[in-house]
C-alpha cells in the first residue's frame, strides 16, 4: 500500500535513537553519521520526527556513557537544540488525550521487543502521518512476524502501512 500522491507533502518519517545518537555525537559511528546527516541534505526530504520515548532514551543512555564528559553532554544538547530550532527535526509526544499509542505498545509488547522499542514503534504508528521508522536494529527489521503485526495493526486504523528501515534500504 503505496502513499498516495497528495499525501505525500504532509508525510513524515520517525527516526529511532540510534539515528538521533548518530546526528549528535561525532564520535559514534561515522558510516551510519554520515547516512543519516544525508537524510537532511536530500531534495524535497519529509519532515523527520523522534518520538518523546527516542529523546528519553538517547538523553538517559548519553548522560550515563559519557557521564565523566560533561562538556560532550552539553554539545549533544546543543546540536539537539539546533535541530529543533531549524525545524529540521520534530518532536512527536504521543498525540492528544484520545491516544492509543499505549494500547499499541502493549499489543506490540507480546512480541518480546523491548518496552522503548514498543513506544517508538507505537508513535511512529498512531503518528498517521508516518510512512517510514527509520532504525538499525536487524532484529526488528528483518522480523517478519513484527512487521505482519504492524500491517495488521496499520489496517485496523485505517492508516497506509508503517514501514521499518534501516538507512541503508
Amino acid at each position: 500500500m503505496g502513499v498516495p500522491k497528495e499525501a505525500r507533502t504532509g508525510q513524515r518519517n520517525h527516526l529511532d535513537t540510534k539515528i538521533l545518537w548518530a546526528l549528535l555525537d561525532e564520535d559514534e559511528n561515522r558510516d551510519l553519521r554520515k547516512k543519516a546527516t544525508g537524510l537532511f541534505s536530500r531534495k524535497n526530504h519529509p519532515s523527520f520526527v523522534i518520538s518523546l520515548p527516542v529523546v528519553g532514551e538517547f538523553f538517559s543512555m548519553f548522560a550515563e556513557r559519557n557521564m565523566a564528559q560533561c562538556e560532550k553532554v552539553a554539545n549533544a544538547g546543543r546540536e539537539f537544540a539546533k535541530y529543533l530550532r531549524r525545524s529540521a527535526l520534530e518532536i512527536y509526544i504521543t498525540g492528544e488525550r484520545d491516544t492509543k499509542v499505549f494500547d499499541i505498545a502493549n499489543e506490540l509488547s507480546q512480541e518480546e521487543l523491548d518496552p522503548v522499542d514498543c513506544m517508538i514503534i507505537a508513535c511512529a504508528i498512531w503518528d498517521k502521518r508516518c510512512t517510514v521508522l527509520y532504525m538499525e536494529d536487524r532484529r526488528i527489521i528483518d522480523n517478519r512476524y513484527i512487521s505482519d503485526k504492524i500491517k495488521d495493526i496499520c489496517i485496523k486504523m485505517d492508516r497506509d502501512i508503517l514501514h521499518i528501515k534501516d538507512l541503508g534500504d
